[in-house]
């Protein structure tokens, strides 16, 4: 049987919590958090309860502050009461549905509820003998082809998704991260990076490569198969090995001689695509390459590292998120190459919320840990409290309330201004949740399309482009509205959009929290073509989400963006002169 207390029963459970708040319409920022922790620590190499007797559970990505109180409450009790609070609102039957194809929280809730289905035991059976009667397609909403469906993924007891699930791009960094340390406790390994779609940090992962400069290879591979979180050695040969991590995930690794690392690294690191064009362009010049190297008249040149493989056949040294056969090889040629943004260039993060909205921590103890980051400027963006709830005068108070907390902290303290500002939603009837005499009180606001998300392209549009004319709206948060591996982007009229956003010198955000990584990086580098300004934010819920703004960086590298079009790269004075125009 499997234990309570494993990375799958534990990932099985906070799904369970996200289900049931779906259900009953709790925040959905909270649902996608449950959510995104089950999937970590589905992912995850190490077992969690291993990882919360170490005291390092935050370290999982999506785990924060919040959740790991409610883990810790699990492991040493057995049982969250706040999780049992909210199962035992709901038939116990729903929680036996899941997992099966097309049955979502709202359907399991809906099919448990009509067909009165008390535990989780009974559910597959009596929902199947419903479904052989005809008494699922007698239920409002569902009809004959709903219930044939039901009885078919039931029948075939297949998961939602086919083989394994791509990682997410935190969660794939995490694992290899967690390998290379591992890796780099032996001596023979001299060096180790990821290859493929990882190295690339395109936004999702499959399985996970490394390649390993190394003069004892046989020494590395016996190493690499000793990983303590191995389920199964795949293969081991004298030069490659491959095995299955209890997760789930496919590691494989390859070595190679000092000399020739850079040509292994350039071969398996590149797409399909950007691989073919290099040869085709190394051709033109009689050369021939390998995994080994160049080979010309006859013998292979071995190269040790990848910018003398790419300066032997004249070009510039093309960054690994740039090699995806879209234009890179030319630029090289005329050294025409981007200087791309680093980490280290950003000097303030504009989108973040406490718990006055549906944050995990305080607003001061939101300061205090950018303080930590050395950002010279942040900016508190909780959502806008509701006039339609809460009155004009309550929302007046609250406005003014924070505002002056905000002064006080600026007033004390001159290591790093924080301005107020809120994110406003654009709503389906193209206005925007906060009207603008209470817009204007604040240092900026941010416009995000929360609701509505399969209206039609030209609705979606007149209500990003509404809310881009707004004056006191300076950026759209998260533009294109996907969720990877959840819900895809919405459709746009994306030329329409990045027009008006250049008339109205305003912003467009590449939000670098992990299920979004929005602006998508095709639309940044068609952003940047036309001359778009952009900032890159974590929307942060909590103290830990502060280190996600890395991810938002390998976006922008991949759309081929440079610090001057990322607006919170400027010091402070001229951010303040830019933020200034456009915002207040």
């Amino acid at each position: 049987m499997e234990s309570r207390y494993s990375n799958a029963f534990v990932s099985k459970l906070l799904k369970e919590v996200a289900a049931a708040y779906e259900v009953t319409g709790e925040d959905r920022f909270r649902i996608r958090a449950y959510q995104n922790a089950a999937t970590a620590i589905e992912h995850a190499t190490s077992e969690v309860k291993d990882l919360w007797e170490e005291g390092k559970l935050t370290e999982i990505p999506g785990i924060g502050s919040s959740i790991a109180g409610h883990l810790d409450e699990y492991f040493r009790t057995g049982k969250v009461r706040h999780f049992e609070a909210s199962f035992n609102k709901l038939p116990g039957g729903m929680f036996g549905l899941f997992g099966i194809h097309g049955i979502g929280a709202k359907t399991a809730y809906r099919l448990a509820k009509e067909l009165n289905i008390k535990r989780r035991e009974d559910s597959l059976e009596v929902v199947k003998k419903a479904a052989l009667e005809g008494k699922i397609s007698q239920i409002e909403g569902f009809g004959e082809q709903k219930e044939k469906e039901i009885l078919e993924a039931i029948e075939k007891l297949k998961p939602n998704k086919e083989g394994r699930k791509r990682l997410l791009l935190p969660t794939a960094s995490w694992v290899s991260e967690k390998i290379s340390n591992y890796m780099r406790g032996i001596k023979e390994v001299l060096d180790i990076k990821p290859l493929g779609s990882l190295r690339r940090r395109v936004v999702t992962v499959g399985d996970i490569d490394f390649a390993v400069s190394t003069r004892s290879a046989n020494k590395v591979i016996d190493h690499f198969v000793s990983f303590p979180d191995t389920s199964e050695i795949l293969n081991k040969g004298d030069v490659k090995a491959s095995i299955l991590l209890k997760s789930g995930v496919r590691v494989d690794l390859m070595t190679e001689k000092p000399d020739a690392f850079g040509a292994l690294l350039q071969h398996f690191t590149g797409s399909k695509a950007h691989n073919i064009s290099l040869r085709k362009f190394a051709l033109e010049k009689s050369y021939s390459l390998s995994e080994h190297g160049i080979k010309v008249k006859g013998k292979v040149k071995e190269f040790s590292d990848e910018e003398s493989f790419y300066s032997f056949l004249g070009l510039a040294y093309i960054e690994p998120e740039l090699r995806e056969d879209s234009g890179e090889i030319e630029a090289a040629k005329v050294k025409k190459l981007p200087k791309l943004i680093e980490l280290k260039d950003i000097r303030g993060d504009l989108h973040l919320h406490t718990n006055f909205s549906d944050g995990n921590n305080t607003l001061d103890e939101m300061v205090k840990k950018a303080r930590e980051f050395k950002y010279e400027y942040i900016g508190i963006s909780d959502h806008a409290p509701s006039i339609n709830s809460r009155g004009e005068k309550e929302v007046l108070s609250l406005i003014n309330k924070t505002k002056k907390h905000i002064e006080s902290i600026n007033n004390s303290n001159d290591s790093m201004r924080v301005l107020f500002g809120y994110e406003v939603n654009i709503l389906t009837d193209v206005s925007v949740s906060l009207p603008d005499d209470y817009l204007k009180i604040l240092d900026y606001a941010i416009g995000s399309i929360h609701t509505s998300f399969n209206q039609s392209k030209e609705k979606i549009t007149e209500r990003l482009t509404y809310a881009i004319k707004n004056p006191y709206i300076g950026f759209i948060a998260h533009p294109s509205g996907r969720l990877l591996e959840q819900r895809d982007s919405y459709e746009v009229d994306w030329e329409k959009v990045f027009k008006e956003v250049l008339e109205r010198n305003k912003i467009l955000e590449i939000n670098a929290h992990p299920e979004r990584l929005d602006l998508p990086d095709m639309l940044v580098r068609e952003a940047v073509k036309k001359g778009v300004k952009l900032i890159i934010n974590t929307d942060a819920h909590d103290l830990e989400d502060y280190s996600l703004m890395r991810y938002g960086i390998d976006v922008a590298r991949r759309g081929w963006v440079e610090s001057r079009s990322v607006v919170n790269t400027l010091p402070l004075k001229e951010f303040l002169k830019v933020f200034s125009r456009k915002f207040l």
